[in-house]
């Protein structure tokens, strides 16, 4: 079926009013592509409880047939140059189900490939998090998580010489495999940093030669102070925290696990995050 209208005098006042057609129930339906511009003017395109209008010179608008709500647009993607809000407070959100979250890519230059450098999650605790595996999280009850990451800083820094001689609080981190009668970190802190404490979780249980199955952990290298005694626990999910007076590392510095006496470790991991102060210097001259 088709309707064909063409050189029909006052064709143009015939469709300003309601054309209806009916169509014959059928799966699909071909339309012919029209050639030239369709020219609605101030009119509107409407569906059932849908209608898309000149919102003004420049935008177009989505409505309730009411006319009194703007309504969504759906789509796979959407290009633009700008992204405006119209209304104020507007708002970016994930789909309305739980765990649902918002990922924002960005292109890796060296791989020629998309990576997550932020999301916006639902969950018990909706967070917003920085970094391709959320290592910076910021939740909706105020707090943040930044020891997920390797290595982070909080700078403290004056105004002058552009910001630099700042003094900066840090956390490393080191998941360690145990192994031999000693093991150490390869966590570097530098010498000449202020050594603040560590924190420590058994990841993997730990087993040592002759069953006793502890540990115990020391700064080595530009300091020998303990950060856990002898016969620590090897169990999983043992913790220990330690907050040390503040010193400052002669040379770089390390955290060492040591097995119990003439014991070797056997299998085992431990967790740890350091905390210390370091600084950087002045802009030149």
């Amino acid at each position: 079926m088709s309707v064909h209208i063409s050189n029909v005098p006052g064709a143009a006042q015939f469709l300003s009013s309601t054309l209806t057609i009916t169509m014959p129930a059928a799966t699909d339906i071909a339309i012919n592509v029209v050639t030239g511009t369709i020219n609605i003017g101030a009119n509107k395109l409407k569906t059932t409880t849908l209608y898309i209008d000149e919102y003004d010179t420049v935008t177009m608008a989505l409505r309730r047939t009411s006319d009194d709500a703007y309504m969504t647009w759906k789509a796979e993607q959407f290009a633009f140059n700008y992204l405006t809000a119209y209304l104020s407070p507007s708002y970016i959100r994930p789909l309305a189900t739980d765990s649902a979250y918002i990922s924002i890519l960005a292109r890796d230059n060296d791989t020629d490939t998309e990576v997550e450098v932020g999301r916006i999650a639902s969950a018990s605790n909706p967070y917003f998090s920085m970094g391709g595996s959320q290592q910076f999280k910021f939740y909706n009850d105020g707090t943040a998580n930044l020891m997920t990451a390797s290595n982070v800083g909080v700078p403290f820094s004056n105004t002058a010489e552009g910001g630099t001689a700042s003094m900066n609080i840090k956390t490393v981190r080191q998941v360690v495999t145990l192994t031999g009668a000693a093991t150490s970190t390869t966590i570097n802190l530098p010498s000449g940093a202020m050594l603040l404490g560590a924190s420590f979780n058994v990841d993997t249980a730990v087993v040592t030669s002759a069953a006793t199955n502890t540990w115990d952990a020391d700064y080595t290298g530009g300091s020998t102070t303990n950060l856990v005694a002898a016969g620590a626990l090897g169990a999983q999910n043992t913790k220990a925290n330690k907050l040390i007076v503040p010193e400052i590392a002669s040379a770089q510095t390390n955290i060492e696990f040591d097995a119990p006496g003439a014991e070797t470790f056997s299998s085992g991991a431990i967790e740890v995050v350091a905390y210390y102060i370091d600084q950087t210097s002045l802009a030149n001259a």
